[in-house]
């Protein structure tokens, strides 16, 4: 999960620099790629997987991460990316070129990028203090 959390804080930094191109009027030659799917939830599988996933996890702890797992995939990444490509082609072509909408996409794409934070550091924080069992179940000797 802490390697989810860095992945979003690389994912606000490039939304940013979308941000930046907007407001520079520069978003023509903006080139930036959000690479969501780099979300990894192969630990939250491997629980599922030995049945340990619902003895330390409660139903709301388990769709919150749910929740984050969609957001960090690859269904996500060419939402958001293709939004982007177009955004920038229209800025290029100075056809249908809208300021507010791609303004208002960087204002979504950040507002997903916190939700998805928050997820994740509430999800870190209400881990089980159990975390050496936890472990062992994850990664068995």
């Amino acid at each position: 999960m802490q390697l989810n959390m860095a992945l979003v804080r690389e994912l606000k930094e490039e939304a940013n620099r979308f941000r930046n191109a907007i407001n520079g009027d520069s978003l023509s030659a903006y080139f930036g790629y959000l690479n969501f799917e780099r979300g990894l939830f192969s630990q939250v599988q491997s629980l599922l997987n030995t049945g340990n996933l619902y003895r330390w996890f409660s139903i709301d702890e388990l769709k919150k991460v749910q929740l984050a797992s969609v957001k960090l995939s690859l269904s996500t990444g060419n939402f958001v990316n293709q939004n982007i490509t177009q955004l920038r082609e229209r800025a290029k072509s100075g056809e249908n070129s809208d300021k507010l909408e791609a303004v208002q996409f960087a204002n979504f794409v950040d507002g997903e990028l916190a939700l998805t934070e928050r997820i994740l550091s509430s999800f870190l924080r209400q881990f089980r203090p159990d975390l050496k069992a936890l472990l062992a179940a994850i990664y068995p000797l």
